[in-house]
């Protein structure tokens, strides 16, 4: 009797000890953002924390990237997601320059904010339309950026390209202490509003941004699905006291398509339902809805964050 109640001890024991491996052993995903000290990582550490509160027996660990690189890591990575902008993306699923073949792995999950096209130049200097950069020294942002590759196109679609241009590769601070400084007459970014370097050269000198045409705005959103249109309204800024006619970027999460579909159905919800903290904490994600954050961005989505937005009603 004594020997019959050990053994269902043992038993009880070791039938209790039996779970799945997802319950056993912490699942571990790379995550890949920008530079350490880049201005994303702080919005990647808030996602890190979302995800691994919302999904306890997941680790992400967080990767430095950017640019076309993440859009590489992703197709190439089994299993892994990151942060990139959605006109690399389209680019490099099309297989598109700066891409040498077509990133067919890549699936959306979820838009995070918008980075609208500043074109940014001063008020009281000749430079009124984009034609008008013809032989004025700009920055373009560092070669293979995103922003790069879109400052490319806008050149393009109004007739021109770096040779018509004096065209720098500089970095943000450095652009912006240039045009303080005199040295540049304008400047190209695809970034959030409000842009706290541009409220920081506002302090210091007269300057306003460029408007573009609504049919060259149309003709950019064919080119590439990743662009759309977009107003940045009068009074977001100082000095610029009247709507600019722009279009925007997305800053999005995208996994490899190898990423289970239960992990990325979770990864969605716990970035959904995590909007209106990440809110408070980030400025440039105020006005972003559960009905964004499912926006078309010309990728196809992954099927467990297509079965979250279909199940609540979101997916456009």
């Amino acid at each position: 009797m004594k020997t019959a109640t050990v053994f269902c001890t043992v038993l009880v024991f070791l039938l209790s000890s039996v779970t799945s491996p997802l319950a056993a052993e912490k699942q571990k995903v790379s995550f890949y953002n920008g530079p350490p000290q880049g201005g994303w990582r702080p919005i990647a550490v808030a996602i890190q924390q979302v995800i691994q509160k919302a999904i306890p027996n997941l680790e992400v660990n967080i990767e430095p990237g950017g640019g076309a690189a993440n859009v590489i890591a992703v197709d190439s990575k089994p299993g892994v997601f990151a942060m990139v902008t959605s006109t690399s993306t389209y680019d490099g699923f099309l297989g598109r320059p700066p891409f040498k073949k077509k990133m067919e792995n890549l699936r959306e999950i979820a838009i995070l904010f918008t980075q609208p096209a500043h074109m940014i130049t001063f008020a009281d200097g000749p430079i009124k339309t984009v034609e008008s950069l013809k032989g004025k020294r700009i920055s373009v942002t560092p070669r293979g950026y995103a922003s790069e590759t879109v400052n490319q196109m806008i050149l393009k679609a109004h007739g021109l390209d770096y040779k018509d241009v004096q065209a720098q590769f500089l970095g943000e601070i450095d652009s912006i202490d240039s045009m303080r400084d005199g040295h540049l007459d304008a400047f190209l970014i695809m970034t959030s509003v409000p842009y706290p370097l541009f409220l920081e050269l506002a302090s210091a000198r007269k300057v306003s941004l460029l408007s573009l045409s609504p049919g060259k705005i149309r003709e950019l959103s064919r080119e590439n699905k990743g662009l759309r249109p977009y107003t940045i309204k009068a009074g977001s800024y100082p000095q610029i006291n009247s709507d600019v006619t722009t279009f925007e970027s997305s800053v999005h999460v995208a996994a490899n398509k190898e990423m289970p579909d239960a992990l990325a159905e979770q990864i969605t919800k716990a970035l959904v339902e995590a909007l209106p903290d990440l809110q408070k904490n980030f400025a440039f994600m105020k006005g972003l809805s559960p009905n964004d954050m499912g926006g078309d961005l010309g990728i196809p989505f992954h099927p467990g964050a297509a079965r979250f937005y279909q199940s609540r009603g979101l997916m456009k």
